[in-house]
């Protein structure tokens, strides 16, 4: 971790994340970050005029941001590509409306799941589906159940038996395209970034990717990214003249062995960015 840096990828409660956005300022604060994007997952409910004031008084440059579930080729979460829209007006109708829709399908999703768990026989409590007004829900919630109910240990272990893409009570979703979601996230005067491109499944689908949308950048700092690839996904963004960023992709106790600034934006690359600032 670099001090002074700053974290274009976490997430807060307001999606799968275990802290609140006043407490990932906190924790940016006490890592020497000097700010960070609160990218939660398909939703913009962080960035409320509490949370911006917050971060000002505790001298934090809050960078807007959210991170997209999209697919590739086929319409469902099979193929799906995450792209980060780095500074988007969170007030901006566009963005609200595409949010919205997001979270519908999540709720749909998750009421299958938890229909078809209950049909199996486990005893799983779905007010959590109803209750949340704000922010997105997710596999995770129902990861946290099944913890709580004693079925499993850990996360890890809820989507391996129960809730991963191979597991039996897997349930697809429809995603919205890369274009619609690029077209989303520019409308609202945000950045499309490819998020953790290396986690992309075959090279050749990932070229065809970067060649054939109009993406701002890529994410070329992230998790335990090897030397030659980050040069790789720099060169890329090199010569086609986009953005390099960087994040942790933090979600507090949901995945613990990820800090805060582990994976990191520089200064340098900040400024060239020229993202739009937000706020009170």
């Amino acid at each position: 971790m670099r001090s002074g840096s700053y974290d274009l990828h976490c997430h807060s409660t307001c999606s799968d994340g275990t802290k609140t956005p006043f407490e990932l300022i906190d924790l940016a604060k006490k890592q020497g970050l000097k700010g960070l994007a609160i990218t939660d997952h398909d939703t913009v409910a962080a960035y409320t005029d509490e949370v911006f004031v917050y971060a000002k008084k505790q001298g934090i440059d809050l960078i807007t941001g959210l991170e997209c579930s999209s697919f590739y080729e086929k319409r469902d979460d099979t193929e799906s590509v995450h792209i980060l829209g780095l500074g988007i007006d969170p007030y901006h109708e566009k963005i609200i409306e595409f949010c919205l829709k997001h979270k519908e399908r999540r709720k749909q999703r998750l009421i299958k799941i938890v229909q078809n768990l209950k049909k199996a026989g486990y005893e799983i409590d779905d007010t959590f589906l109803y209750e949340q007004k704000e922010g997105t829900i997710g596999r995770p919630h129902i990861a946290q159940q099944l913890i709580e109910k004693g079925y499993v240990s850990d996360m890890g272990e809820a989507f391996k038996k129960f809730l991963g893409d191979k597991a039996p009570f897997f349930v697809k979703t429809t995603l919205p395209s890369i274009e619609e979601t690029i077209a989303a996230i520019k409308i609202s005067g945000g950045k499309a970034i490819l998020a953790h491109p290396i986690l992309i499944k075959g090279k050749k689908v990932l070229r065809k990717i970067i060649s054939s949308y109009g993406f701002d950048g890529l994410e070329c700092f992230y998790g335990n990214f090897s030397i030659n690839r980050i040069e790789h996904l720099i060169t890329i963004c090199n010569e086609r003249k986009w953005m390099i960023t960087g994040g942790s992709d933090y979600h507090g106790e949901n995945r613990t062995f990820v800090n805060l600034g582990s994976s990191y934006t520089t200064c340098e690359n900040m400024e060239k960015l020229q993202l739009e600032r937000y706020g009170v």
